[in-house]
């Protein structure tokens, strides 16, 4: 299971990222959770201090995602909540989506409050899915897909959002392949992938506690595991060869310097805050994981 916060600690956080939608003070408050300074130390009892990590990962996240965001008064139009919703969605704030959207559900009425539902439990089915509970997040995301096809709200069109929790829930009863098979271009045609399954050995492999959300069978464990993995592509790989397709496989690289320089161009310039993720800056500490998943993978699947 991916670790969370112990109830009240993450119940006075969603306080102050809710209010910091739009309020400087807990903007800056935030801020400083973020950096993990004596702040943090007053949110966490004795029994807690494992979860100093935590409360700041999430505190930048948040941070983030709200800071080139206009300060002012709270949302008071359902268009202007869901707006505020979609910034802490981009945080992955599934739960504080949750906080600010339930209290617009008790009160809609008719076709408005089915659709809130719908996000509603998409919130909550992906917070399911971040703490591990498959069964969960597959019902109510499968669900919220159902309540938000074809619906509008807001002046959104939200089909393409009920298409993608139908995958994300559809995605978790299959294997680490299919999604990409699904995908797979017509002869003739050229395809794509940014993402691919090799993701599956790169991120996976340095964030195991990713597997429990994959329902795999008991067995195989550590290095036996990848190792399949590894097996499975190249014959997915061969396959696709004696049926005609081409392949390339492209592996773009840049220095930890570089990558540094990146990111801090992306604070400076207002048009790129969009691009920035807290989540990215924490990577950086499992360069040296990531560096030997990558070895791994390239000898075990240059073919």
């Amino acid at each position: 299971m991916i670790p969370t916060l112990p109830l009240a600690p993450r119940n006075r956080l969603a306080e102050v990222i809710l209010a910091a939608l739009h309020d400087a003070g807990a903007r800056r408050e935030l801020a400083a959770l973020a950096a993990g300074g004596p702040e943090a130390a007053g949110w966490l009892g004795d029994a807690e201090r494992a979860h100093a990590p935590l409360l700041a990962a999430r505190a930048a996240s948040a941070s983030a995602a709200l800071a080139s965001r206009p300060l002012g008064r709270a949302a008071r139009t359902l268009a202007a909540r869901l707006d505020d919703a979609a910034a802490l969605w981009d945080a992955r704030c599934f739960f504080e989506v949750h906080e600010l959207l339930e209290p617009a559900w008790r009160v809609a009425e008719g076709e408005a409050r089915e659709t809130l539902q719908g996000l509603v439990q998409a919130a909550v089915g992906y917070q399911h899915l971040a703490n591990g509970n498959l069964h969960g997040a597959r019902a109510l995301l499968a669900e919220a897909g159902a309540r938000l096809h074809g619906r509008r709200l807001g002046g959104a069109e939200l089909e393409p959002f009920a298409r993608a929790l139908a995958r994300s829930s559809e995605d978790l009863d299959h294997d680490f392949l299919w999604r990409c098979m699904k995908a797979l271009p017509e002869r003739g045609r050229i395809g794509i992938f940014n993402r691919s399954y090799y993701e599956e050995v790169l991120v996976v492999r340095v964030h195991e506690e990713l597997l429990v959300r994959q329902k795999l069978p008991a067995a195989p464990e550590g290095r036996d595991l990848w190792r399949q993995r590894y097996e499975s592509i190249r014959a997915f790989e061969h396959h696709l060869a004696r049926n005609g397709y081409l392949i390339l496989k492209f592996f773009l690289h840049v220095s930890k310097k570089e990558q540094r320089k990146r990111f801090l161009a992306r604070l400076d310039e207002p048009e790129k805050h969009w691009k920035f993720s807290a989540g990215d800056v924490r990577e950086r500490d499992f360069w040296d994981d990531y560096l030997d998943a990558y070895e791994q993978c390239l000898a075990a699947t240059s073919t």
